[in-house]
């Protein structure tokens, strides 16, 4: 299990960092819904999305920026990151030619933070999937430059070195044991979330070096 979005590749880590963590749009009861974009536009075309954020903030007091979402979109389609999961940003535009090491240049690609509020990403087509595939899929968070550069390969493998912007924060997180999770004062819905606290409880599958999880205590 990773809490890392570049390398997240599993039903356990997603439904964890779905609480941890808001992407632009999200999947509610298969009704696509606002997430940190409080709006979005599509050009007639469909080939063009202007996503314009909400006013929303990092657990740690600090606003959320379209600039993180570049930055996370673009980091998992750079091949030194090793994604498994880079299919998903398959129509943005160079996005394939990106991963594949075809261009080098990430200013190439179809996502482009415009300034701090507003996030364009152009498609190479109009796919008609790509809102419900935004979402549904785990690595459209967004997450801070700064945490990666500060903890490396040590990034979100530990409270102290995650960041969230969700209903949660990540408060303990017991290796091959459980998870807490606690309420996120700073989420801008937070009136909406009515739990306190989630423990969830790691138990090893009978598959070597496998994990499910359950749900162990809510308040």
């Amino acid at each position: 299990m990773t809490l890392g979005v570049s390398q997240m590749n599993d039903e356990m880590s997603a439904l964890i960092m779905y609480a941890l963590n808001e992407s632009l749009i999200r999947n509610s009861y298969n009704e696509i819904i606002p997430g940190l974009a409080e709006s979005y536009d599509v050009s007639e075309d469909g080939t063009v999305y202007t996503f314009h954020l909400r006013d929303a903030k990092w657990s740690y007091g600090v606003p959320v920026t379209a600039k993180d979402f570049e930055y996370s979109f673009l980091r998992t389609m750079n091949p030194e990151t090793g994604s498994s999961q880079v299919s998903e940003f398959d129509s943005i535009l160079n996005a394939q030619a990106y991963y594949n090491g075809e261009i080098t240049d990430a200013s190439l690609v179809g996502v482009k933070a415009v300034d701090e509020k507003t996030l364009v990403l152009t498609l190479t087509y109009n796919d008609s999937f790509f809102t419900t595939e935004m979402a549904e899929g785990i690595n459209f968070y967004p997450f801070r430059e700064d945490y990666v550069e500060k903890y490396g390969m040590s990034y979100a493998s530990s409270p102290e070195t995650f960041i969230g912007c969700g209903p949660f924060v990540l408060k303990e997180w017991v290796q091959g044991a459980r998870i807490t999770l606690e309420k996120n004062p700073e989420y801008w819905n937070a009136d909406k979330v009515k739990l306190e606290r989630v423990v969830e409880l790691i138990i090893p599958d009978e598959t070597p070096e496998s994990e499910c999880m359950t749900s162990a205590k809510s308040t």
